[in-house]
């Protein structure tokens, strides 16, 4: 019996963000961990955890030791996103893998007539296999591949994709600036219509202050759906064991889901090695995007 392909979409459309709907996989705009959602996403430039390879894989030549890192966050519409990711530094190289998760397991179907037919569910998810490399003192470089499923119900759809990235620390003391390449691969296809991959270029710069204080911003082109959003975080950290972080998200056409206003925030808490983060976005009408990691170094 047919069922509603088509309200999967709107579901996933209400999630987090407002998705254009001639791209899939819309959940590889996620990210990851809680930190990066604090500071509204302003991460390409961030040289940091194994958590860096959903923005820029450039960004886990910071892993200075073997780490593991698990983050969940409960969306919109009873859907649930997980991200789990590890990491092992060897000379100046860095290999990793990270795991993205979407699912919702209660989908009301619909019949051809919009009757009532049997719930049915949804999942997403990605297998990143990275690569990282400091090639100079000031250059580090990093590479994704991406293997992606989806399905609704009865019906799936599978491919490949890959990130490129950079990170370059300038010659001012403490900044850095960050570009990648995501989602680089042919289209998904289910049943017989095939959709991109939201294809997104992400620049941006991070600057230490004080060495306490980190200031990042963000610009994100996406190159299907020609949108273009800008972020901006702050993370102030004492005692170099809790984080205090804030952001703001701009231009996600928002207004048309009568959402929030792009404000983000959020903490770290480091106990020797392990740490815990919390952050959380006010959508409006769509509730809170609550997100927590859990991560350990060894």
């Amino acid at each position: 019996m047919k069922k509603s392909i088509t309200l999967i979409f709107l579901i996933i459309i209400s999630a987090q963000y407002s998705f254009a709907q001639n791209t899939t996989a819309a959940f590889l705009k996620l990210g990851s961990g809680a930190k990066a959602l604090g500071l509204a996403n302003a991460f390409v430039a961030a040289s940091a955890d194994i958590n860096a390879l959903a923005y820029n894989p450039a960004g886990i030549n910071g892993i200075e030791q073997k780490e593991l890192s698990f983050t969940h966050a409960s969306l919109a519409n009873n859907l649930n996103y997980s991200f789990t990711g590890y990491g092992m530094p060897f000379g100046n190289n860095i290999i990793g893998i990270g795991i993205n998760y979407l699912s919702n397991t209660h989908i009301e179907g619909r019949g051809a007539n919009r009757e009532l037919t049997n719930n049915f569910s949804a999942n997403d998810m990605a297998v990143n296999l990275s690569y990282g490399r400091t090639v100079s003192s000031r250059l580090g470089l990093g590479f994704n591949l991406k293997y992606i499923k989806s399905e609704i119900s009865d019906i799936s759809s599978k491919g490949y994709a890959f990130d490129l990235g950079g990170i370059y620390k300038t010659s001012i003391r403490g900044l850095n600036f960050g570009l990648s390449a995501q989602n680089i691969g042919s289209k998904m296809k289910f049943i017989d219509e095939g959709d991109s991959l939201p294809l997104t270029i992400r620049t941006g710069i991070n600057y230490i202050a004080l060495g306490n204080v980190v200031l990042s911003m963000e610009v994100d082109r996406f190159i299907k759906e020609k949108k273009t959003t800008m972020s901006a975080g702050v993370e102030y950290t004492v005692l170099n064991s809790l984080s205090l972080r804030t952001g703001y998200l701009k231009n996600l056409n928002m207004e048309s889901l009568k959402t929030g206003n792009g404000l983000s925030g959020g903490f770290g808490l480091m106990i020797r090695k392990f740490k815990f983060e919390y952050a959380i976005t006010p959508f409006g009408e769509l509730g809170d995007s609550q997100r927590f990691s859990l991560g350990m170094k060894f």
